[in-house]
């Protein structure tokens, strides 16, 4: 089952398989990331940040991201 994790903070990782993805909103955007993973553009244009690792994009392509993911969870 593909999940897409909604991360809100600077917290640890989820345990993720290849399959998975990370979403990065708000302050989910700061420190380094080991993975590759989505941001939202607003909020990292709110935050006048361009995190390393983190592919930026709006809420059209986010809803887009959604419909790709059988679950999603926020962590």
């Amino acid at each position: 089952m593909k999940t897409l994790y909604l991360k809100y903070d600077s917290g640890p990782l989820p345990k993720m398989s290849e399959s998975d993805a990370l979403m990065l909103l708000g302050d989910g955007l700061y420190g380094p990331l080991p993975v590759h993973a989505f941001g939202l553009k607003q909020d990292a244009e709110v935050r006048g940040i361009l995190p390393d690792h983190v592919e930026l994009i709006d809420m059209q392509q986010w809803v887009e991201l959604l419909n790709k993911f059988d679950r999603w969870i926020t962590c």
